[in-house]
């Protein structure tokens, strides 16, 4: 996974919006490349991760209305360098040519 924002609190598993991770047999290389993930399990293997970010909240612009795009211009929320070429976010809008943001919105400028 690159470039992906996977965040939430919900722990208890009551909502299923959400990703569960269960590695049996973890992989060599990272799973994760430029995300941001909430990792709540403190025995989550971080070497699945690689530039990662795990201690800031995304400032989307509404949660409860599902407006998952990033309200900030912060150079947190950059991604990294993709290998697939990705032209458009889920608006249908062009993404940034080689580092796109993290997440499936590309913030405008």
């Amino acid at each position: 996974m690159n470039n992906c924002i996977v965040w939430g609190n919900n722990h208890s598993l009551t909502n299923f919006d959400e990703l569960v991770v269960s590695i049996l047999s973890p992989p060599s290389q990272p799973l994760f490349r430029n995300c941001a993930l909430d990792v709540q399990d403190e025995d989550f293997p971080l070497e699945l991760l690689e530039a990662c970010t795990l201690e800031s909240t995304p400032d989307f612009a509404s949660i409860s209305d599902r407006d998952f795009h990033i309200a900030s211009n912060n150079a947190i929320w950059n991604g990294g360098q993709s290998q697939f070429a990705i032209g458009l976010d889920l608006d249908g809008l062009p993404r940034s040519v080689g580092v796109p943001d993290k997440g499936c919105y590309e913030r405008q400028q």
